[in-house]
């Protein structure tokens, strides 16, 4: 197809589409679904196929799997996602806490972006000769409905799978459908699971087949949906004029012969390949647009079938595109309604549309508005937010029942001494708060973490200006303390933040940093024996709150390596550590406070940003692809990231200690520790402190009215040169 559209054009419609809202407003959109097959080597990516579905007005996705590139490509849109458990997981899917893994793994972190609607266990599992396969098939999916029921997420996602239409043994007339008689011992329960859950009956029906198998006795018109005089039904007078409608009330039949009349047929697959070997008969571009421009306007009619006339036909065509790696005929790699280069194998009036890429290059730069407006966009999904919210409901209700949330409750109960049910009464369940709870100072510190926890929580959102309250939040509590009480909230003139790289040991900046007027420290590293290289002065301890989980098991709950009038900050990085909070705030002489949950939101939209654009820049990769790098539910900003933007806001001046690598150094000068976490990007983290220091470049999310005070960085050894940039006096 020709196309003389110069690459301007191209750049101007992406960003066009870009920075229109994310939710898919439609004049009118399709009813019918779509299979997005990925066994090719050449297809687009998952954020230019956004695009394409986008101008199909096409609201509905089938995966064979739970791609989480596609599913992120697709947050804030309205396309309704069904995701597929391959035939390869079912024996695994069999034990449910496996199912459970899977679906906090692979479901959870997504659904507060992306609508997921069903889960397909299977596909085509019937149609195998593996018996055991066949054994597994109704376990894996009662196993992924309870651990969907576990998490509270089965009303939102049903639980189905998908069948071969060889599954019957009859289907002719329609009205006498049954299923294969061998088949049946498997089938029959599968109905019954489908009757209790509502979840539909999911059916591969293909006439091409049919016509492919007896071009001679099979009519092509009839197949097509084209003008022919039909076949009638002798047991109901029902006239068909096509095998797709035929089929699907065969399958109805052969249900209601196993005494189920609730369950709803849907098609999940049905197409024509537009090409085919030799032997498949009728595989063509014109029969193939024929079949399905004449089935997309009947479901544009949301016609029903003849048995079912007020049930319109729910149908996911296959396939979006031509995959090249299929195995199998020819046709197997013809199926798809665009070519990878989004170019339509035939025209069916969908008038899809799949944009040019744009590589970011230093011969073809992309428009840095368009650039970093998808940068932000992307940024701005954090996909461990749902497994975090489900974390804090489950608190809230009283719900320990995970490993880690009860031996931490565990722990909590010993500090306090209260009095519970003896070790060998097996009849209280140790998943939920005890019953015979006694002490009054558990009810306080009960009430008061559920306080904490949900005012936290509440407050959990994004807003950029949160930088201007940390005064407020954070130094005025600790002036109080202190006897301030001027009433007039003034930032610290100069500050030094204290990070813990073992470079810190090649120098000595001891005298350097605490000349500061507040000295900020990391996660309670020591300061005995290395006053030279990091100083001795501490004004605010700034820890994870896994640290203050540690200090938690000590008696009175010791937390104070500079002291115990050292004020400490923390973030949360997990919801059951408001429980060490409660207890040890309530022992602290000094203020022991949590990061505000906006400011902890602003921190990780930054670093994420900052980490897609480093990787972006240096794989050449597509920023889809940065999940899989790092571990999209896992991934978080470091303590000393976070400790820096505190200092830019309560800091008139901010000098940067500690910060840098080199592979002579350890990873902490205080410990032994080698190796990096590899849930921080430490590279895109320096990235963004060089950036604070020149000043040349904005910083992502950020309000336009906050001022960034002057920042000079201190024997930052460079990750990718491995040199040594050396800054040696105060701006000032």
């Amino acid at each position: 197809m020709a196309n003389n559209r110069g690459p301007s054009f191209f750049l101007t419609l992406l960003f066009h589409l870009l920075t229109i809202s994310a939710s898919f407003v439609q004049i009118s959109s399709l009813g019918f679904g779509i299979n997005y097959g990925q066994i090719a080597n050449n297809l687009p990516s998952p954020s230019r196929v956004v695009l394409l579905i986008k101008s199909m007005n096409v609201t509905r996705i089938k995966l064979y799997d739970a791609d989480p590139n596609v599913l992120l490509a697709f947050s804030n849109s309205n396309v309704q996602f069904v995701v597929g458990l391959g035939n390869e997981y079912l024996a695994n899917m069999t034990d449910p806490s496996k199912a459970q893994s899977w679906i906090q793994q692979h479901l959870q972190p997504y659904l507060s972006q992306t609508k997921i609607t069903c889960i397909t266990v299977g596909n085509e599992v019937f149609n195998t000769n593996d018996t055991q396969l066949i054994m597994n098939l109704l376990p894996a999916m009662q196993s992924v409905h309870g651990a969907l029921v576990n998490l509270g997420l089965d009303q939102q996602v049903t639980v189905t799978t998908a069948h071969s239409f060889n599954i019957l043994s009859n289907s002719y007339p329609p009205s006498s459908g049954s299923f294969r008689q061998d088949l049946l011992q498997y089938i029959q329960p599968l109905l019954a699971f489908h009757s209790q859950f509502n979840s539909p009956f999911l059916i591969n029906a293909y006439p091409f087949f049919a016509y492919k198998d007896n071009p001679s006795e099979v009519s092509l018109s009839y197949v097509l949906f084209e003008p022919n005089p039909g076949s009638i039904d002798p047991n109901t007078n029902l006239n068909y004029d096509n095998m797709l409608y035929a089929q699907i009330d065969a399958v109805y039949a052969a249900i209601k012969m196993l005494g189920h009349t609730d369950i709803e047929v849907r098609i999940s697959e049905t197409g024509w390949p537009s090409k085919g070997d030799t032997n498949e008969i009728g595989a063509s571009p014109e029969n193939a647009a024929t079949y399905n421009g004449n089935l997309l306007k009947r479901i544009e009619q949301k016609q029903g079938t003849p048995a079912n006339p007020s049930v319109p036909i729910d149908i996911y065509v296959f396939a979006l595109f031509n995959e090249n790696l299929k195995p199998g005929p020819a046709s197997e790699r013809n199926y798809g309604l665009y070519y990878p280069d989004g170019t339509p194998v035939y025209n069916i009036g969908l008038q899809g549309f799949l944009p040019e890429m744009v590589i970011a290059s230093s011969s073809n730069p992309p428009s840095l508005h368009g650039l970093n407006s998808t940068l932000l966009r992307h940024a701005a999904i954090q996909i461990a937010d749902h497994n975090l919210n489900h974390d804090i409901q489950k608190l809230l209700d009283g719900n320990f029942a995970s490993q880690l949330r009860l031996r931490t409750f565990i722990s909590w109960r010993r500090i306090i001494h209260h009095d519970v049910a003896s070790a060998g009464d097996r009849s209280s369940s140790r998943s939920t708060i005890p019953a015979t709870l006694r002490s009054p100072l558990f009810y306080r510190y009960w009430l008061d973490f559920r306080k904490a926890l949900n005012d936290w929580a509440r407050k959990k959102r994004f807003q950029a200006n949160i930088m201007d309250e940390l005064i407020r939040l954070v130094k005025a509590p600790i002036d109080k303390k202190n006897g301030i009480l001027d009433g007039n909230l003034r930032k610290y003139g100069s500050c030094a933040v204290v990070g813990n790289s073992g470079i810190l040991l090649k120098s000595d900046y001891g005298r350097l940093i605490d000349s500061h007027d507040a000295v900020i420290r990391l996660n309670n590293a020591r300061v005995n024996n290395f006053e030279n290289k990091v100083g001795k002065k501490t004004t605010i301890s700034f820890v994870n709150s896994n640290i203050v989980h540690l200090c938690a098991r000590r008696v009175g709950c010791y937390c104070h390596p500079y002291g115990p009038h050292i004020p400490i900050v923390m973030y949360i990085c997990q919801a059951v550590h408001f429980l060490d909070f409660t207890v040890c705030n309530a022992s602290h002489k000094a203020p022991l406070l949590v990061t505000d949950p906006r400011f902890d939101v602003l921190c990780a939209r930054i670093v994420k940003y900052y980490s897609l654009k480093r990787f972006v820049e240096e794989s050449g990769k597509i920023l889809d692809e940065w999940g899989s790098a790092h571990d999209g539910a896992l991934f978080h900003y470091s303590s000393g990231l976070q400790a820096v933007m505190l200092a830019l806001g309560i800091c008139d001046k901010v000098s940067i200690f500690g910060f840098g690598k080199s592979a002579s150094a350890k990873h902490h000068y205080h410990t032994n520790q080698k190796a990096e976490l590899h849930l921080h990007h430490y590279e895109a983290e320096y990235q963004f402190y060089r950036h604070l220091v020149d000043r040349h470049n904005p910083i992502p999310f950020l309000s336009d009215n906050f001022n960034l005070p002057p920042v000079v960085l201190y024997h930052l050894l460079l990750p990718i040169m491995f040199s040594i940039f050396i800054v040696t006096e105060i701006l000032g």
